[in-house]
């Protein structure tokens, strides 16, 4: 329930362990760690011993495997597969290599959770006042909410959707069961988002979520309008119709702008010259009961941090536990404000 920028403990951080060459498996954390207090499996069933399978190194962020460790770990040159394996991608910027790709629980597997405790958070802090309709629906005890988006949305990567443990769910029933326990409210929850969709379709599809009679509408586009290389203006304008058709409907319904998360830089599909501009366009948006929750500086920040498969649960495009976590947290801000989560 506590979110990543408050306390001084991270919680459940993902890493995945890279070999490059004859030189021993790598990964970082995000911030110095005073003191790890535990390092697992992705399912949080094993844990690893300090010296036997991981060592801290003198910075403080960095982690390697000793000869020996029983913590998964990928070569680098796995990263960059030919076309023949399955599950490669032809996508890589600036050679002819395929990136390593998988939509089952494969990065899953390979990646540990590292919790920690640290001297407080360093990176991006939401700074939102909160949804002022929505906190008092929740106060007087019920609460209609409909997601709607793309494939993250939807859930993809989370293990909740493989059944396979920690079974963490995605980041809009996150937020919806939070919602629930910290207000004691009934939140009714529609979750519309559906795989390998853009704005454009949203603007089409509108109409499904303004039937239902939402209170709190959540509207998270933008990764596959910037693969496909969508105008801003053209993903404003789509973003704007939803809007629009459902405050026609609903006056007093709120609404929550996801800016995305960022694709891997490395995948020739990526757009990283558009996810700060849809982010931008988006915040131009806000307006009483109008909030954003901006995954696009969060993502970028860890990025200049740790490599994308610490995070990723595809490889490409989509968030694992760890980052359905971010986006629920970054989510709950713009809905109660952010010192309120």
């Amino acid at each position: 329930m506590e979110p990543f920028w408050r306390g001084d403990v991270m919680r459940d951080e993902s890493c995945l362990f890279v070999q490059r060459g004859d030189g021993l498996p790598t990964s970082r954390l995000l911030l110095p760690s005073r003191d790890i207090l535990a390092v697992t499996d992705a399912s949080g069933e094993t844990r690893y011993t300090e010296g036997d399978d991981w060592v801290l190194g003198d910075d403080e962020q960095s982690l390697t495997l000793p000869e020996g460790s029983g913590i998964p770990h990928l070569a680098e040159t796995a990263l960059y597969p030919p076309l023949s394996l399955q599950g490669a991608i032809p996508y890589r910027v600036g050679g002819d290599r395929w990136l390593l790709f998988s939509e089952d629980v494969f990065f899953a597997e390979q990646q540990v959770r590292v919790t920690y405790q640290h001297g407080g958070w360093a990176g991006p802090v939401p700074a939102n006042p909160g949804l002022r309709r929505t906190l008092d629906r929740l106060e007087d005890g019920a609460l209609t909410m409909v997601l709607f988006g793309d494939s993250i949305s939807a859930g993809a990567n989370a293990t909740q959707m493989f059944g396979v443990p920690p079974n963490l769910p995605p980041y809009g029933s996150l937020v919806a069961e939070r919602l629930r326990q910290a207000y004691g409210a009934e939140v009714a929850y529609a979750n519309l988002s559906v795989g390998g969709m853009d704005s454009a379709w949203g603007l089409r599809q509108i109409e499904a979520a303004v039937k239902l009679d939402p209170d709190l509408v959540i509207l998270a586009w933008g990764m596959n309008d910037s693969s496909g290389g969508r105008s801003v203006e053209d993903f404003v304008a789509n973003v704007r119709g939803q809007m629009d058709a459902v405050l026609h409907a609903r006056p007093e319904c709120d609404i929550v702008l996801v800016a995305t998360m960022w694709g891997n830089p490395e995948w020739a599909l990526a757009r990283p010259d558009l996810y700060p501009v849809y982010r931008d366009a988006l915040a131009e948006l806000v307006a009483p009961g109008v909030a954003l929750a901006d995954m696009t500086t969060l993502w970028g920040w860890m990025l200049q941090r740790k490599r994308f498969v610490d995070v990723t649960g595809n490889g490409v495009n989509h968030p694992n536990d760890f980052g359905h976590g971010m986006y629920a947290d970054t989510v709950m801000a713009a809905i109660v404000g952010t010192h309120e989560v």
